[in-house]
Protein backbone atom coordinates (compact mmCIF):
# COMPACT_ATOMS: atom_id res chain seq x y z
CA UNK A 1 0.00 0.00 0.00
CA UNK A 2 1.20 3.32 -1.04
CA UNK A 3 -0.19 6.40 1.13
CA UNK A 4 1.06 9.77 1.37
CA UNK A 5 3.91 10.23 4.52
CA UNK A 6 2.46 12.34 7.20
CA UNK A 7 4.77 14.40 10.20
CA UNK A 8 4.46 10.88 12.44
CA UNK A 9 6.69 9.10 9.64
CA UNK A 10 9.36 11.48 9.45
CA UNK A 11 11.86 9.50 11.92
CA UNK A 12 10.84 6.03 10.41
CA UNK A 13 11.72 7.36 6.72
CA UNK A 14 14.95 8.85 8.28
CA UNK A 15 15.73 5.28 9.79
CA UNK A 16 14.76 3.91 6.47
CA UNK A 17 16.91 6.18 3.87
CA UNK A 18 20.30 6.19 6.20
CA UNK A 19 20.32 1.98 6.45
CA UNK A 20 19.46 1.86 3.13
CA UNK A 21 22.35 4.13 2.42
CA UNK A 22 24.56 2.47 4.64
CA UNK A 23 24.32 -0.77 2.92
CA UNK A 24 23.58 0.18 -0.64
CA UNK A 25 25.77 3.31 -0.62
CA UNK A 26 29.09 2.03 1.55
CA UNK A 27 30.68 -0.95 -1.62
CA UNK A 28 30.41 2.30 -4.30
CA UNK A 29 31.21 5.74 -2.55
CA UNK A 30 33.73 6.98 -0.27
CA UNK A 31 33.00 7.36 3.65
CA UNK A 32 32.78 11.49 2.58
CA UNK A 33 30.44 10.81 0.09
CA UNK A 34 28.26 8.59 2.67
CA UNK A 35 28.48 11.29 4.87
CA UNK A 36 27.01 13.59 2.58
CA UNK A 37 24.27 11.45 1.87
CA UNK A 38 23.35 11.38 5.62
CA UNK A 39 23.32 14.97 6.11
CA UNK A 40 21.43 15.88 2.96
CA UNK A 41 18.83 13.56 3.91
CA UNK A 42 18.79 14.90 7.61
CA UNK A 43 15.87 14.76 9.86
CA UNK A 44 14.94 18.38 9.11
CA UNK A 45 15.00 17.69 5.06
CA UNK A 46 12.63 14.92 5.44
CA UNK A 47 10.25 16.71 7.51
CA UNK A 48 10.20 19.49 4.54
CA UNK A 49 9.14 17.83 2.14
CA UNK A 50 6.81 15.48 4.51
CA UNK A 51 5.05 19.09 5.12
CA UNK A 52 5.25 19.76 0.94
CA UNK A 53 2.96 16.76 0.87
CA UNK A 54 4.97 15.47 -2.00
CA UNK A 55 6.15 12.08 -0.03
CA UNK A 56 4.99 9.10 -0.16
CA UNK A 57 5.72 5.36 1.95
CA UNK A 58 5.34 2.35 0.53
CA UNK A 59 4.36 -0.25 3.44
CA UNK A 60 3.81 -4.00 3.02
CA UNK A 61 2.58 -5.70 5.90
CA UNK A 62 2.30 -2.76 8.39
CA UNK A 63 5.89 -1.78 8.07
CA UNK A 64 7.49 1.12 5.70
CA UNK A 65 9.44 -0.37 3.29
CA UNK A 66 10.37 2.66 0.77
CA UNK A 67 9.59 5.87 0.31
CA UNK A 68 9.64 8.36 -2.47
CA UNK A 69 9.50 12.61 -2.91
CA UNK A 70 9.29 14.72 -6.09
CA UNK A 71 9.28 18.06 -6.15
CA UNK A 72 7.62 19.58 -9.47
CA UNK A 73 8.54 17.29 -12.60
CA UNK A 74 11.28 15.47 -10.66
CA UNK A 75 11.44 12.43 -8.31
CA UNK A 76 14.05 12.60 -5.67
CA UNK A 77 14.76 10.71 -2.60
CA UNK A 78 13.66 7.09 -3.50
CA UNK A 79 14.92 4.45 -1.26
CA UNK A 80 13.81 0.73 -0.36
CA UNK A 81 14.80 -1.08 2.65
CA UNK A 82 17.64 -3.41 1.74
CA UNK A 83 16.07 -6.44 3.09
CA UNK A 84 12.85 -5.43 0.76
CA UNK A 85 15.30 -4.56 -2.33
CA UNK A 86 14.75 -6.66 -5.95
CA UNK A 87 11.08 -7.88 -5.06
CA UNK A 88 9.09 -5.54 -7.14
CA UNK A 89 8.74 -2.36 -4.37
CA UNK A 90 10.71 0.28 -6.14
CA UNK A 91 8.95 -0.39 -9.21
CA UNK A 92 5.24 -0.29 -7.21
CA UNK A 93 6.84 3.52 -5.91
CA UNK A 94 8.00 4.49 -8.73
CA UNK A 95 5.08 3.86 -10.87
CA UNK A 96 2.91 6.06 -8.20
CA UNK A 97 5.61 9.19 -8.11
CA UNK A 98 5.90 9.06 -11.81
CA UNK A 99 1.93 8.88 -12.46
CA UNK A 100 1.88 11.85 -10.31
CA UNK A 101 4.31 14.01 -12.13
CA UNK A 102 2.51 12.90 -15.52
CA UNK A 103 -0.80 14.26 -14.34
CA UNK A 104 0.75 18.04 -14.68
CA UNK A 105 4.09 17.41 -16.80
CA UNK A 106 5.05 15.65 -19.97
CA UNK A 107 8.07 14.37 -18.53
CA UNK A 108 9.66 12.77 -15.44
CA UNK A 109 13.18 13.54 -14.17
CA UNK A 110 15.38 12.54 -11.71
CA UNK A 111 19.22 12.33 -10.14
CA UNK A 112 20.75 8.79 -10.04
CA UNK A 113 23.34 7.41 -8.11
CA UNK A 114 25.49 4.83 -9.15
CA UNK A 115 23.25 2.00 -7.57
CA UNK A 116 19.97 3.10 -8.72
CA UNK A 117 21.18 3.79 -12.65
CA UNK A 118 20.58 0.47 -13.99
CA UNK A 119 17.17 0.18 -12.11
CA UNK A 120 16.36 3.54 -13.73
CA UNK A 121 17.48 2.45 -17.42
CA UNK A 122 15.44 -0.70 -17.09
CA UNK A 123 12.30 1.85 -16.82
CA UNK A 124 12.84 3.93 -19.80
CA UNK A 125 14.98 6.76 -18.38
CA UNK A 126 18.09 8.30 -20.38
CA UNK A 127 20.92 9.99 -19.61
CA UNK A 128 20.47 13.52 -19.78
CA UNK A 129 23.91 14.72 -18.10
CA UNK A 130 26.99 14.09 -15.87
CA UNK A 131 27.10 16.39 -12.73
CA UNK A 132 28.53 16.71 -10.03
CA UNK A 133 28.72 18.57 -6.30
CA UNK A 134 31.79 19.45 -4.84
CA UNK A 135 32.82 18.40 -1.65
CA UNK A 136 35.47 19.18 1.33
CA UNK A 137 39.18 17.91 0.72
CA UNK A 138 38.62 18.28 -3.48
CA UNK A 139 36.18 15.11 -3.41
CA UNK A 140 33.06 15.49 -5.75
CA UNK A 141 29.82 13.67 -5.92
CA UNK A 142 29.54 12.40 -9.57
CA UNK A 143 25.49 11.80 -10.36
CA UNK A 144 23.48 11.42 -13.43
CA UNK A 145 20.47 13.75 -14.13
CA UNK A 146 18.10 11.59 -16.46
CA UNK A 147 14.90 11.93 -17.96
CA UNK A 148 11.99 9.84 -19.34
Amino acid sequence: MIRQANERDTSVIHSLVCESIQQSYSPYYSQEILDFFFEHHNLANIREDILQGNTYVLEANGSCVGTGTYSDNCIRRVFIHPAFQNKGYGSILMDHLEAQILQKYPKVTLSSSITGHPFYINRGYYDVENAQIPLKDNLSLEYTVMEK
